[in-house]
């Protein structure tokens, strides 16, 4: 997972320093490719002897946040580049 996490950081870093909009919408949507390609399988990961609701639990706690973190980041974002203006 190393050798898609760190490509796809290193995208993101670069998307604010693109010159242009359509350059960054190209680098963020290779960002994108590579962060899809390095999540890892539910199935094949190890969760040691939790019963399956723990599992079930741990999962959806985790997909809320991460639900929340995608819907508020455009947010912020809007309000950072209303100020930069």
């Amino acid at each position: 997972m190393v050798f898609t996490h760190l490509p796809s950081n290193i995208l993101l870093i670069l998307v604010p320093l693109m010159p242009s909009l359509p350059l960054a919408t190209l680098v963020l949507l290779a960002r994108l490719q590579y962060q899809s390609n390095g999540r890892a399988d539910p199935a094949v990961v190890h969760h040691g002897r939790r019963r399956s609701e723990e599992r079930s639990a741990a999962g959806g706690i985790t997909g809320v946040a991460r639900t929340i973190g995608a819907a508020l980041a455009p947010v912020f974002a809007g309000f950072l580049y209303a100020a930069r203006r």
